[in-house]
């Protein structure tokens, strides 16, 4: 599976006292399947969580001392140590906090990488300046979470906001000066200084494994262009299945907004995979229903499997996928001049069951770029 560059940001805003506030936020690493790249994760997928601050006020600058992560409200699933942990941000010292109270210091050089209670790393990164003019966030820390071997919703709470104790309870402080052990105000959850704090991860064990074409890659053909979904389970009974509607295909539209969904103009069958299992989605345009743009088939509410999306643009005469309609594009449908027994030749650019010489025309009539893809269509 491969990284798709997108990020789910989670805030914990410190209100505004004395002269400013801050904000932190909390940015997990996407999940690795590209195909659920909006939250879902797998069964013991690793997630990397990077933790930023920066102010929420113009105000003084500002350096920050400390910081201070509870995770005693945690699902306890994802392994987090109850215990509270500080971590200082700028170059000399990191202090954890066990459970019982005893303080444990690193003193005097500063430690790339300090390891916690029950192997939970936290990185710190430098000196931290909240600048008074800027909103720019700046990286803190970070550190991983596993996800659980069961599938479902787990609840990721760094600051336990209703614990009093001093030295329990997410908590940052904050100086004026480069003086180590000096800081002015001390922001708490407990006192509604220090707001948010939670993340949902969703676990999810049945995904969308491979597409053909791939997602982000182009249909070819001027009609009846068809997809095939393969997943890492069995979807049912091989045929047909009653799912437009279940699963929509969609126009991708400026903005983010989606056009109406086409899918009742589509086919959908069940298939086998090479190994025999059924496992694979085939779907159909069974007309001309889309033209030269960006769509995405994606399921909004088909049992059998998890959320999914995949995109695509529509350019004929792009084989290899790759947003233009090339020189070499002509020719491999020269090359592929013929019958078309599978039914879902790329190459058959009218998708009449043969590759023909209009079928060369057509790809040699629209060499160029293809649609550029709308915004506000990537997680972020």
């Amino acid at each position: 599976m491969f990284a798709r560059g997108l990020a789910v940001y989670l805030t914990l805003a410190i209100a505004s006292v004395a002269q400013a506030g801050a904000v932190f936020e909390l940015l997990p690493s996407p999940p690795q399947d590209p195909y659920n790249p909006c939250g879902y994760y797998a069964p013991g997928e690793v997630v990397t969580v990077e933790l930023f601050a920066r102010q929420s006020t113009v105000g003084d600058d500002q350096y920050l001392r400390l910081v201070q992560l509870d995770f005693s409200d945690s699902d306890s699933a994802l392994g987090l140590p109850a215990s509270t942990t500080w971590a200082a941000t700028d170059r000399h010292f990191a202090l954890l906090q066990d459970e019982g109270g005893t303080a444990k210091r690193f003193s005097n050089t500063f430690r790339g990488k300090v390891t916690l209670p029950e192997d939970l790393g936290l990185d710190i990164t430098r000196q931290l300046l909240l600048s008074g003019s800027s909103f720019t966030s700046v990286k803190v820390g970070e550190f991983d979470v596993t996800m659980p071997g069961a599938v479902g919703d787990y609840v990721l709470d760094v600051v336990n906001s209703d614990e009093s104790h001093p030295d329990k309870g997410g908590q940052v402080r904050f100086g004026y000066s480069l003086i180590m052990t000096e800081y002015i105000t001390v922001w708490r959850a407990d006192t509604g200084d220090l707001t948010g704090g939670t993340f949902t991860f969703h676990v999810i064990d049945q995904a969308l494994i491979a597409s053909s074409p791939g997602d982000q890659k182009s249909l070819s053909r001027v009609q009846k262009n068809i997809a095939k979904l393969t997943f890492d389970a069995d979807l049912g009974a091989v045929g047909p299945v009653a799912i437009a509607g279940q699963v929509e295909v969609v126009q991708l539209l400026a903005g983010g907004a989606l056009g109406g969904d086409l899918s009742a103009s589509f086919s959908f069958d069940i298939a086998n995979d090479g190994g025999g299992d059924p496992r694979v989605l085939v779907v159909k345009d069974t007309g001309a229903n889309m033209s030269e743009a960006w769509y995405a088939i994606r399921n909004v509410g088909w049992g059998a499997v998890p959320a999914f999306e995949v995109q695509y643009r529509v350019l004929p005469g792009d084989i290899d996928g790759n947003g233009f309609v090339l020189p070499n594009d002509v020719s491999a449908v020269n090359a592929a001049i013929g019958p078309c027994p599978t039914g879902d030749c790329p190459e058959d650019i009218d998708g009449n069951g043969f590759v023909l010489p209009n079928d060369v025309s057509a790809t040699n009539g629209n060499i160029g770029p293809g649609p550029p893809k709308p915004d506000g269509h990537d997680c972020d």
